[in-house]
This record gives C-alpha cells, structure tokens and sequence, in this order.
C-alpha cells in the first residue's frame, strides 16, 4: 500500500495543496475581476457605491453590492466564489476595497491620458470645484490635440488647495504637473475665469506662469465672459435689467412652492400644445425642455446656475 501511494503522486499532499491552491488562486480572480467590472461600470455611470444599509438583512444594500448580486444571479461560475460563497476575509466587498479600486481605475485613466498627450504641447483649463464638506478644490483639464490632428479636451484631477492666492495656486499646478511628469515649459495656453487672482495684471496666476513661460498665452475663459456681457448689459439697459428681475422673482415665487411650480408647468405645456398645432414652433431634440438659466450676479467660480423651465 506504501509503494502504491508512493508511486500514485496526484494523491501526495504537496499535489492535493497544489491543486487547492491553484482553485483559490483561480477563485480569486474570477472574484477579483467580478469586483473590477461592478467598479468600472458604477464609474462610467456616475453612481455612488454605497447603500443606506448594506446588512444582510437589507432590501437594498446600495449599488455595488446590488449588482455583484445581480451578477451572481445570472452567471453560475461567478455565484459559486462571490458574497456568501466567498471566504470571510476574501469577499471584495470593504469599502477600502471599492475606492482601491477606484482608485487603480483613476490612474490608469490618467495614464491613458497622459499616454495619448505624449511630448505634445498643451494648454489648461482651471476652475473651481467646491465639494460638498466646503473643500476648496481646483479642477484641471488639458487641452491638446491628439496624433490624429483631433482637439481633445481630458479631465486631469482636482487638486486640494488649503489657499486661493495666485502663488498657492500656482505651486498646486505645479504638483500636479510633477505627478504626471509635466512641465511648464510645454504649456501654449491657459483659461481661467476673470477673477483678480486668476488674471490680474501683476501678481495673479496668468502673470505668474507667463513669467515662467512667456509662450503660455492666455485666453479669458468663454463663458464667463458671456456672463460678463449680460451683466453689463444688464446695468446699462433697464428694459433688459428688468427682464432678469422679473425672471429672478419667478425664480424665488415659483421655486419655493411644488405647488406653483405644477401650475406654472401645467400652463406652458398647455400654451406649448397650442403652439404646436399652430405651426408657431417646430418639435424636436433639445427643443420645448427644461433647461438651466444664468442669473446675473457676481461671477465667482462654479456658482452661475439657477434651475428654470424653459420652453422654445
């Protein structure tokens, strides 16, 4: 019996734990890559992860944990090594896990980005983006063409500034820059809002990084210079000032009772209907919705919108 074990090796121990652990190593993978397509797909949707109540007594435990269910349901090679069926330290469930895994897909789309930008010249885009807890925070695109000749515009990262100032501002870029080995050197343009501190005429963020790179031309952010024009124009013309403060005080009636705003909707659409069969306005995509309108007021970073039903 001694000599048949001897000779049988796939009944050995170093065979039985090889074999276990090339099933866990296996296991493990198809976890793994259960949790990465569950991460990717809440990320190009833009949904949040976590639920309300995520115990397993729980109707609804919050999307990630959702669709890992959903994915268990209807693939029997993923149901057998995910959730219940995974070992207890194994399940990939953590919220530390999620956001390392949000996080390797950041880099990696940061990498492509700066992957496709390669030695290329750039210009940047900055602007606010102040995050729920109040942070202040400065958000980055690059703007670029690619080696197809096409204009692109990608998303770089916010960046966490503890000040506004022109010179913080700028030490921020430049971290920024250093993280995904960039320079100053290679910038052609820069767009920010007209803030004193961002395009001054001395010590502002524009001045400064000119000094550095004289080539890094810079052009006033497009749209607010739209909300600029309307402001002045606003000030100098009392019939088109009114115009906005009637629209301001619709705003205030109107938005602060659901009530009003049913009526308010219940009579555009009637009028809409009306001038539909009419012929007075054509129907069709982007046309007859509810859309956004600038108010006219200061013009601080980010803060520009108003939610307001319009109708073409």
């Amino acid at each position: 019996m001694k000599c048949e074990n001897l000779m049988n090796q796939k009944k050995s121990i170093a065979s039985f734990f090889s074999k276990q652990s090339s099933k866990n190593r296996s296991d493990y993978r198809i976890r793994l890559n259960s949790a990465i397509e569950c991460s990717r797909f809440l990320l190009h949707q833009g949904l949040p992860f976590r639920g309300h109540d995520e115990s397993q007594a729980s109707s609804n435990q919050g999307n990630y944990l959702e669709l890992q269910g959903f994915l268990a349901r209807n693939n029997e090679v993923i149901k057998s090594v995910v959730l219940n069926e995974a070992p207890g330290r194994h399940k990939l469930t953590s919220p530390d896990i999620q956001k390392e895994i949000t996080q390797a897909a950041a880099e990696e789309t940061t990498s492509a980005i700066i992957k496709d930008l390669g030695d290329s010249l750039f210009s940047i885009m900055i602007d606010e983006s102040r995050d729920i807890s109040c942070k202040e925070q400065m958000a980055v695109v690059l703007r670029y063409v690619d080696k197809k000749g096409h204009i692109m515009e990608r998303f770089l990262g916010i960046q966490h500034v503890s000040e506004t100032t022109a010179i913080s501002l700028k030490a921020s870029i430049e971290a920024l820059f250093a993280t995904h080995g960039l320079t100053i050197s290679r910038l052609r343009g820069q767009g920010y809002d007209g803030a004193s501190n961002m395009q001054g005429e001395f010590n502002d963020l524009k001045a400064l990084i000119l000094r550095d790179n004289p080539t890094a031309y810079f052009v006033h952010c497009f749209a607010h210079q739209l909300q600029l024009a309307l402001i002045g124009v606003t000030k100098n013309h009392n019939d088109v000032g009114d115009l906005f403060n009637f629209v301001t005080s619709i705003l205030n009636v109107v938005g602060g009772s659901c009530k009003r705003r049913d009526i308010l909707r219940d009579k555009q659409e009637a009028k809409i209907i009306e001038a539909l069969e009419g012929g007075e306005i054509s129907s069709g995509r982007g046309l007859n919705q509810e859309t956004t309108l600038r108010r006219h007021g200061d013009t601080r970073w980010g803060s520009h919108y108003l939610r307001l039903s319009r109708w073409h």
